[in-house]
């Protein structure tokens, strides 16, 4: 018997989900709610884009949302935003612009949330349409438009992550004079000291000014046609053109009255399986709490790959009605270019392992990418995290050459399947002089990691 699946959100997660429930049900009704106009998109791109290594924002979109109706058969439905969800009736209460902004209402046999995150301010006052987040495709467009027609100057960056540190690259890459703004004397707790400073020296090696240890308060317009930001110690900074990159909400205040259990950080609790704590009700992607697969505690973590599969999973499990398949949890894998340095990390800190009861230790290494005597050889930072009795590896982070931050993922597989010190020292990696020497950096950090592990 068809059935009717809505689903709420048109990105990774949402679509991955539709895209599965029609794979293998193509005759089900599935019906995909967008509040904005952009699906499909990989926000990850916008900062080349900005900085126009990506020459067309229609590259940043992977399906159109004709191929979506036509080709997969997915009933799409843009500007479209769910004000309410009934779980005791099976129904979504919804305004859209096609219909005047009318009250509607729909039901559903099964119901996937994926509404994702949206950029969280953090008790910021912003008065000016010269600051701008980074989010969606048409923030990008917005962002080079702006660059474009106002030719701005002098730009200032907020916020000590991930999306942070690629802005501030992209626009000193165009020749703006860039400041970085973050409230502490290092970046974001997910980077340890020793790569955070590492990371704030390959800032001031590209002429990004830093101004650290600075709480913005507020944000207004000024009346010589700047922005100013306001600190927390009254003084006032004023600059041309201002980004927010301070971090992300999940988009789940709807939910406050519906009965669906909130987690960490207000994302949706779920099972492993994506169901929420009403059998027909799943959630997947940056809404979704997951679990942390070192600590098997809930966490939240807005990832790309995280989402893609999550939603895949959510589909897959609606299409069979049945628990087919299980989503296992994250390390929070991630890893950035930042001019000419790439930065990675998995799994914990060495403060957030000590903080979950691990009895942690850490090593820092650093250690030529390839031999000392073939061209080209650079400096690679790796730090790992591990627990001081057993030796079992618990997180890992690196940065130097942008090739060699991938190794990361190495790191993230021994970290996931249990390793532990002694089983990186005697991994079995391969070695000529181009790619590496003869003790891999991997392999370094498990031996020293060992002789010192041996020690305690």
């Amino acid at each position: 018997m068809a059935k009717k699946v809505i689903i709420i959100g048109g990105n990774a997660a949402g679509l991955s989900a539709a895209s599965q429930i029609k794979r293998q049900n193509p005759h089900w009704d599935t019906i995909v709610f967008e509040r904005t106009d952009e699906v499909s998109y990989a926000s990850c791109g916008i900062p080349y884009y900005i900085q126009e290594q990506v020459t067309d924002s229609s590259n940043l979109y992977a399906l159109s949302a004709n191929k979506l109706k036509q080709d997969r058969g997915i009933d799409l439905r843009l500007h479209t935003e769910i004000m309410k969800i009934n779980p005791e009736d099976n129904k979504v209460i919804y305004n859209s612009k096609d219909c005047q902004n009318n009250l509607l209402e729909e039901s559903y046999d099964y119901l996937l949330i994926a509404t994702g995150t949206s950029p969280d301010s953090k008790g910021i006052t912003i008065n000016s349409d010269k600051v701008f987040s980074v989010k969606y495709v048409g923030d990008g467009v917005r962002i080079k438009n702006y660059l474009k027609q106002q030719t701005p100057k002098k730009v200032a960056v907020i916020g000590g992550g991930y999306i942070a540190l690629e802005m501030a690259e992209s626009l000193k890459n165009l020749g703006l004079d860039t400041y970085f703004i973050h409230r502490r004397d290092q970046l974001n707790r997910a980077f340890m000291p020793d790569i955070s400073q590492e990371a704030l020296q390959v800032l001031e090696q590209n002429n990004v000014n830093l101004l650290l240890n600075t709480e913005v308060t507020k944000i207004e317009d000024k009346s010589n046609n700047k922005v100013a930001v306001t600190t927390e110690s009254g003084n006032s900074l004023e600059f041309d053109m201002i980004i927010t990159a301070i971090g992300v909400r999940p988009n789940t205040s709807f939910l406050k009255e519906s009965g669906i259990e909130l987690g960490v950080n207000d994302t949706i609790k779920t099972s492993r399986y994506m169901q929420t704590n009403y059998s027909n009700i799943y959630a997947a992607g940056d809404v979704a709490e997951t679990v942390n697969l070192v600590t098997q505690k809930s966490v939240f973590s807005p990832l790309a790959l995280k989402a893609n599969k999550e939603g895949s999973i959510a589909g897959s499990n609606i299409a069979a009605e049945a628990h087919v398949e299980k989503f296992p949890g994250v390390l929070k894998t991630s890893i950035l270019k930042l001019f000419n340095t790439g930065i990675a990390r998995t799994g914990l800190t060495e403060n957030e392992a000590n903080q979950e009861g691990f009895n942690a230790e850490t090593i820092v290494i650093d250690s030529p990418n390839k031999p000392g005597y073939y061209p080209g050889s650079r400096k690679l930072k790796t730090v790992i995290v591990f627990e001081s009795k057993t030796g079992k590896l618990l997180g890992a982070q690196l940065i130097g050459p942008i090739e060699d931050a991938k190794k990361i993922d190495t790191f993230a597989v021994l970290t996931q399947t249990g390793a532990t010190v002694d089983d990186i020292y005697h991994l079995d990696l391969s070695y000529a002089p181009p790619f590496s020497p003869v003790y891999d950096p991997v392999v370094l950090a498990g031996r020293v990691a060992r002789k010192q592990s041996q020690k305690s």
